[in-house]
């Protein structure tokens, strides 16, 4: 068990489990840590449990033993850890494991020795390959949505400013109150007003 943990108790979920029987039937035994970060404090209990409860029932999965942190607040954010204790039927399953879950830690319990074919291996790293070129692919599809979004937030915003100058605005003070945005936060787009003659200093 890692320091970082402060135990709120152990959970055996499958008690009657055995495990060198299913080492036996091709399972691998794994300790992995799982980090939920996010904020508020509830959403972060929330989700570690739903994520607990996703693996309990992937047939796949058995959970041998599972040991939940207390939520920490770090900074402006909340962190939670489960040190969770499994059996994962294959090496497959364990690199879906992997990227499903994303935990920060990963080791192989049993067994000690690992005898995998070549062409169950390059199955293993095709699939994760294809996984990986999807994620990439979700990510830049949402990197240009965000790029969109900012964009139009961007021409929404500086012609709403520009409408409250319009309609007789003559202060950051008075377009902040127009416009529902922080005066502080109009710094920038107010100097570029002026910067194209836009808006003047008086």
């Amino acid at each position: 068990m890692v320091d970082i943990f402060k135990k709120k108790g152990e959970s055996k979920v499958e008690s009657k489990v055995n495990i060198e029987e299913k080492l036996e039937e091709g399972y691998i035994y794994c300790r992995n840590i799982i980090e939920i970060l996010g904020k508020p404090k509830e959403y972060v209990e929330e989700t570690l449990n739903n994520l607990l409860e996703t693996i309990e029932e992937n047939p796949d999965y058995i959970i041998v033993k599972k040991d939940i942190s207390n939520a920490q607040e770090q900074e402006t954010m909340f962190s939670q850890f489960v040190e969770v204790e499994i059996l994962i039927k294959g090496l497959r399953k364990v690199m879906d494991f992997i990227l499903d879950f994303m935990p920060s830690s990963v080791e192989i319990v049993q067994p000690e020795d690992l005898l995998i074919k070549a062409d169950k291996m390059n199955y293993v790293f095709n699939d994760m390959v294809g996984t990986i070129h999807n994620m990439d692919m979700l990510i830049k599809n949402y990197a240009a949505e965000k790029k969109v979004l900012i964009q139009n937030y961007s021409t929404l915003l500086h012609n709403t400013v520009k409408m409250a100058i319009k309609g007789g605005a003559k202060s950051k003070e008075e377009i902040s109150k127009i416009t529902g945005i922080d005066a502080k936060s109009l710094e920038p787009l107010l100097e570029k007003l002026k910067e194209k003659g836009e808006l003047t200093n008086e």
